[in-house]
């Protein structure tokens, strides 16, 4: 069987790269924690964007161009492994093919000879709209942004800037998709840029977006009308006569979600470096009255701290925990790291019900001050420790080791998307 189109593509991208065969480069780039929303709304936006650049439907590795769409995953290559769920997607999407090899991570490209002339360089941001500081060379080619983030308020002239609280970015992706083909031949449905979405592709976007939404499921109120209506728009490019309606699909999205969350939950091996780097992102904040500068990552981690069969039981005790997680602050130079821990019992069957209460969804929260910070700004640490025991994050200590306290996150709506703007706030108001 020849490879997908979407392998022939990605394999081309990483050969014209190489050989420098290119005038314009178009970079889109998920965010740093390159989980699956990122990885995989960079790849179809950047795909989109090459579909309607070319008037037919064959990819040819040989052919010169004169733009490169290129999805860049902003981790280095040896990191991916840890997202087990990026990588069982890819597979169970693509059988036939080893889409993992043939995509471009942050250690294989050099931004910043992309940055010089005579490469005229474009950048769209996918599932941030707020670059990172390790990429702030790319800040000035900013011209795109799909996110579905709290609004930075960066790039106010990007073009598309597309900003919408949905469940998944890829949810906004997906209606740039439905926009393009509609605009393209409304009256049809074998329009040349539609064969590009195959059912492969189809699956692909349904995985995070079923991921983000817990299964579409009303109850964790994470699923928007326009989530909805892209899986709704999905449903026959699947390809399966008997997914005529998102009810008659529900028990196949079920089965994809619980093998989604079951790959993205095999991590109780790894150490605890590997935890905090897996789905790990970090902002600088300045204070608006000192104009101190903050440096905070928030890692989230999908392992319980408590339980018989939780992170803490594990190391046999918090200590391991805490230190290990010091380290990893200073590593990056960090000022403040919070690691967000989301469970459920039910799936997870990670922490027994006599010892953490009630069984269902879960989050657990630490914040870790790097020691140079505390002794530095002590009045500043006390400040964001107490904010953040009186927001609305309804933060329950449970533990406190070597200074650092640990809590349950009463309030389980708010996920790091939510916790990212309250932190901000925080320290922005010190």
């Amino acid at each position: 069987m020849p490879p997908s189109k979407l392998y022939q593509w990605l394999q081309s991208t990483k050969l014209l790269l190489r050989a420098k065969q290119y005038a314009d480069v178009v970079l889109v780039m998920g965010n740093e924690a390159a989980d699956l929303d990122s990885v995989v709304s960079s790849i179809a936006y950047a795909y989109l964007r090459e579909a309607q650049s070319r008037s037919s439907s064959t990819i040819a590795t040989t052919q010169p161009h004169n733009t490169l769409h290129l999805p860049l995953i902003a981790i280095p290559r040896s990191e991916f492994q840890l997202r087990t769920e990026c990588t069982f997607a890819l597979k169970t999407a693509y059988q036939n093919d080893d889409i993992s090899s043939v995509l471009t991570f942050a250690d294989e490209i050099d931004l910043q000879s992309l940055t010089q002339p005579p490469t005229s360089l474009s950048v769209i941001l996918t599932d941030h709209n707020s670059l990172a500081s390790t990429y702030s060379v790319l800040a000035p080619h900013i011209t795109g942004i799909i996110d579905h983030h709290a609004d930075s308020h960066h790039h106010p002239t990007a073009d598309p800037r597309i900003i919408s609280v949905v469940g998944s970015c890829t949810t906004l992706v997906v209606n740039e998709w439905q926009k393009a083909i509609q605009s393209s031949n409304p009256t049809t449905t074998t329009d040349p840029l539609a064969t590009y979405l195959t059912p492969s592709l189809a699956t692909l976007l349904l995985s995070p977006i079923l991921i983000d939404t817990i299964d579409l499921n009303p109850s964790f109120y994470r699923a928007t009308p326009q989530d909805i209506t892209a899986t709704q728009f999905l449903l026959p490019y699947l390809q399966n006569p008997t997914y005529t309606t998102l009810e008659s699909a529900q028990p196949y999205f079920t089965s994809f979600f619980t093998a989604l969350q079951k790959a993205k939950l095999e991590i109780s091996h790894l150490p605890t470096p590997s935890l905090l780097i897996k789905d790990h992102k970090q902002w600088t904040f300045k204070c608006t009255t000192t104009n101190q500068s903050i440096t905070v990552g928030i890692s989230s981690v999908m392992f319980p701290l408590r339980g018989t069969n939780g992170w803490i039981s594990r190391e046999n005790s918090a200590t391991p925990i805490i230190k290990a997680a010091t380290t990893f602050a200073q590593e990056r130079n960090l000022d403040l790291l919070i690691i967000m821990t989301a469970f459920d019992h039910a799936e997870a069957a990670a922490v027994g019900e006599d010892e953490a209460g009630a069984k269902g969804f879960q989050r657990e929260l630490i914040p870790i001050f790097n020691p140079g910070f505390v002794i530095s700004h002590p009045d500043e640490t006390r400040k964001i420790v107490e904010r953040l025991e009186r927001s609305e994050l309804e933060l329950v200590k449970f533990q406190e080791v070597d200074g650092a306290s640990l809590y349950v996150q009463n309030n389980v709506k708010c996920s790091r998307k939510q916790v990212q703007p309250i932190v901000q706030g925080i320290c922005e108001g010190l």
